[in-house]
């Protein structure tokens, strides 16, 4: 198919495959259209949802058309530098990494299936192929973009031959399968429920909850995911355990939930249900993700919890016992609007005088995001929660000592966290973003996948093979 063809056919849907001559478009025109391309030529695919364009390619002679692009031009190169520099390479060809029996692999001569995720709003991000041995056996693959938090030029020169990785930072969002109940008796999304901005749920008023059985697909492709890297996390850190910082935030959708009471959209006794199913939903994602990362050091952890941890479920009401321990006692069931904002104040100052690092890191973001002119908000704390994370996590170790490995969507973690705090008395953390291997644009997009208790979910199975099956094919191309 010819590229003129192919963008006039796919100006918006969704991608569920990456280019390995197989396109599988879902067009947002028809309710389940799939537009399948077979076709080894350039492929072109622009979403306009969100705003953004994503530029895919593969081996053929056909000239990327962003190879004209400055921008493009310029990123292309960074990575190229960085990489250089990360693996202690000179030059463009197969750079190696390894310890004991893992290996990780990437050859920038091939440039065949390197993908360009372009949002309108930042620069170019390249991502390259990187694949993973174990014993020499490939066992998958990423695309990757790596940075780190100080600019190439000014920072120190740091590769991974010579100088381990002591701290690898990553996490996930919380997706539990729970549909809200309205007093109407109708279904609401949880995570639209969130942004309360939303207008067709700023009315809506939570009374209940449904829990949905089975597991979530955003859970699913993050596990499997994370089982993935391990062959990379392995030979970064250079140890047979790699340790995992985990930013597991329970608590901060325990604050989305106090959010929606305040704002007048959840009765107390919905918010004290979500509560209880919400820490028994997180309490099993722990044991699952150290059942299945089998010799991995995980800690889990959230820059939030100090605000919730002396609470227990069993003694009581989960929302009078928070409101009690930051000294605003809940008289009535239905608080006032302007409450949120004295809360978020209180919190916050709680948080502020956490002793050590924890109450440094609050205290330094607050002060400079604040100065903004931005009102405080429970949702701001949420949105500081991740890169005070990585705050907390790296402060006092040395360059390079500290990696963050995530998915592309939270590259906004670091960038936060470069603005606010990277100062002389926090290092420069390498940051490695993978590209989902189903090719959506961040495996945040399986959050959107409908959870519907009378309707079809996705395979489970289905998704696992999916993502090993691309995996493995990505894992070729670092290397051939």
């Amino acid at each position: 198919m010819m590229l003129d063809s192919f963008k006039k056919d796919s100006v918006s849907g969704h991608i569920y495959s990456l280019p390995q001559g197989i396109e599988v478009i879902c067009d947002n025109k028809k309710e389940h259209g799939i537009l399948e391309v077979r076709s080894k030529a350039t492929a072109h695919y622009r979403v306009s949802r969100g705003g953004h364009r994503i530029i895919l390619w593969n081996n053929s002679p056909i000239t990327n058309p962003l190879e004209s692009d400055k921008k493009f031009r310029k990123e292309k190169k960074r990575l190229e530098k960085h990489i250089a520099s990360v693996f202690e390479g000179k030059g463009r060809g197969l750079f190696s990494i390894d310890f004991s029996q893992c290996e990780v692999k990437t050859n920038m001569i091939n440039q065949c299936q390197i993908s360009s995720y372009i949002p309108n709003c930042f620069n170019p991000i390249v991502f390259q192929p990187f694949a993973f041995f174990i014993d020499g056996v490939r066992s998958g693959g990423a695309y990757f973009t790596v940075s780190s938090t100080l600019p190439l030029q000014s920072e120190k020169t740091i590769n991974l031959k010579c100088h381990a990785v002591q701290k690898v930072i990553t996490g996930l969002c919380l997706r539990p399968n729970l549909l809200m109940i309205t007093e109407k008796g109708d279904y609401a999304d949880l995570v639209d429920m969130i942004h309360l901005n939303v207008p067709q749920f700023q009315e809506k008023k939570i009374v209940d909850f449904k829990k949905i059985d089975g597991i979530h697909p955003y859970e699913t492709a993050n596990v499997e995911m994370l089982q993935n890297l391990l062959p990379f996390f392995t030979t970064i850190s250079q140890t047979g355990s790699p340790a995992l910082f985990f930013h597991l935030p329970l608590t901060e959708f325990l604050i989305h939930g106090i959010s929606i009471f305040l704002a007048g959209n959840m009765t107390l006794e919905a918010l004290d249900v979500y509560a209880n199913l919400l820490v028994n939903y997180a309490s099993g994602l722990q044991r699952k993700l150290l059942a299945c990362l089998e010799n991995v050091i995980i800690q889990f952890s959230s820059p939030l919890e100090a605000l919730v941890q002396s609470i227990a479920l069993s003694e009581g009401s989960f929302t009078r016992q928070f409101f009690q321990n930051i000294g605003i006692p809940l008289g009535q069931d239905k608080p006032d609007r302007n409450l949120g904002r004295e809360v978020a104040y209180v919190a916050l100052q709680y948080l502020k005088a956490q002793p050590g690092i924890a109450g440094l890191a609050w205290t330094t973001i607050s002060e400079q995001v604040l100065q903004d002119g931005r009102d405080l908000s429970l949702k701001c704390l949420t949105d500081w929660s991740n890169s005070v994370h990585v705050a907390i996590q790296s402060f006092g170790s040395l360059d390079g000592e500290v990696a963050v490995v995530d998915d592309s969507w939270e590259r906004r973690i670091t960038i936060a966290f470069k603005k606010y705090f990277q100062a002389d008395s926090w290092p420069s953390v390498l940051c490695f973003h993978w590209l989902m291997p189903l090719g959506m644009q961040s495996v945040s997009s399986l959050c959107d996948l409908p959870v519907n208790p009378d309707g079809e979910r996705w395979s489970i199975t289905e998704i696992q093979a999916m993502i090993r099956e691309s995996s493995n094919r990505i894992s070729k191309h670092g290397v051939c």
